[in-house]
């Protein structure tokens, strides 16, 4: 992930498909929520991934810890 977002910041342009919403909080500029098909958030990971949305589309208990200053969703319960 690293050499991804050195790579965004000489200037080009990454686009990622994950499903660790932990990765993406970390290292992602902007984060893309969809659920069933549909767009339901764009915005910085801090927006886009919070409890309350996690909760709605993914169906699990998140808390929010920071990891390196970054605000990080980690399940309170095995998925």
């Amino acid at each position: 992930m690293g050499l991804l977002r050195r790579a965004a910041r000489d200037g080009g342009a990454v686009l990622a498909v994950v499903h660790d919403l932990a990765l993406a909080a970390r290292f992602a500029d902007r984060v893309i929520v969809m659920d069933r098909g549909r767009i339901v958030a764009d915005a910085p990971p801090d927006e886009a991934l919070s409890v309350e949305r996690i909760a709605k589309v993914f169906g699990v208990e998140a808390a929010m810890v920071d990891v390196g200053g970054a605000a990080v969703p980690v399940s309170q319960r095995p998925i």
